[in-house]
């Protein structure tokens, strides 16, 4: 879709408008699509979160903000540099009866607590420990059904996040969103880190794609390319390129989207949109139509 206007030149407002269709507003917080399609899509029963950021940096954990008034059930689990959560496997001098005994000692602490003071924030808490709880006893079985791995080596950066759309307990779960580093520099060494990064990428989302299909899973999964916005058509005074929303791109595959579609247009110089122009609300809106 090449005819993406999303007037937004801050990283983390326009990061916001992508996620969930709307611009930011001090009033209320929305929900990311990812929250939206593990509210609609996900199956209650399952153990595993129905919403998985990979992160290309920073810790792992469980967050809640991102689900804004879907509350924090269907907030992401984030993995930092594909990593899972600190202290996923249960401590070898902890046994299971003793864990179990732990859990439901809380659980009825938390339960007497929320007679009386029962808030968004003691939801929150309850929600990510019990959210944590099924993810540990999900590692565990991994570990014991491959003869006692370290359930670790299925997390390795470069590994786990290109196989994770693939493995059959990708059916379980309504929503993967992995970023990565890709990023154009206000300086001159953008264009070589341009080409380096593009590199990587395209040979991870061709291959990415041919796996789903051959697999059967890609009319099942869809995949989206965005950022929060663009690049100025010009350079810069400093020889690199600077932040643009109003005439950019993203890329969509699965889910029905017939390929090698190429939506909208800009002007010769890219610096407008000339025909079909779309902002976050529409594209959120469009994604949401495959699920159908």
């Amino acid at each position: 879709m090449r005819g993406v206007n999303t007037a937004e030149d801050d990283h983390g407002k326009g990061a916001y408008i992508m996620q969930t269709g709307r611009r930011q507003n001090p009033a209320e917080r929305y929900p990311h699509f990812g929250s939206v399609a593990a509210k609609l899509l996900g199956n209650e029963d399952s153990p595993l979160p129905g919403y998985i950021h990979v992160a290309p940096r920073g810790e792992s954990g469980f967050n809640r903000n991102d689900s804004a008034f879907l509350g924090p059930r269907y907030a992401s689990v984030t993995l930092g540099d594909g990593q899972p959560p600190a202290n996923l496997l249960r401590p070898a001098t902890l046994t299971e009866l003793a864990d179990q005994e732990r859990n439901e000692l809380r659980d009825r602490l938390n339960n007497r607590f929320a007679q009386t003071r029962r808030s968004a924030d003691t939801e929150a808490y309850t929600n990510s420990y019990a959210q944590a709880t099924q993810v540990m006893q999900r590692a565990t079985c991994s570990t014991s059904a491959r003869n006692r791995q370290d359930a670790r080596t299925l997390w390795q950066p470069g590994v786990w996040p290109a196989l994770l759309a693939r493995t059959p307990s990708a059916r379980k779960r309504r929503d993967l969103r992995q970023g990565d580093a890709l990023q154009l520099r206000h300086a001159p060494e953008n264009f070589d880190f341009h080409i380096e990064q593009l590199g990587e990428f395209d040979k991870t989302f061709a291959t990415l794609l041919d796996d789903l299909d051959q697999r059967g899973l890609l009319e099942k999964t869809l995949v989206i390319v965005m950022s929060e916005f663009g690049r100025t058509p010009t350079i810069n005074r400093n020889f690199g390129r600077d932040h643009w929303s109003r005439a950019w791109s993203i890329a969509m595959a699965g889910c029905g989207v017939r390929g090698g579609a190429c939506i909208g247009r800009t002007n010769d110089n890219g610096t407008a949109v000339t025909d079909r122009q779309v902002h976050g609300g529409h594209l959120f809106h469009t994604y949401s139509g495959r699920w159908a």
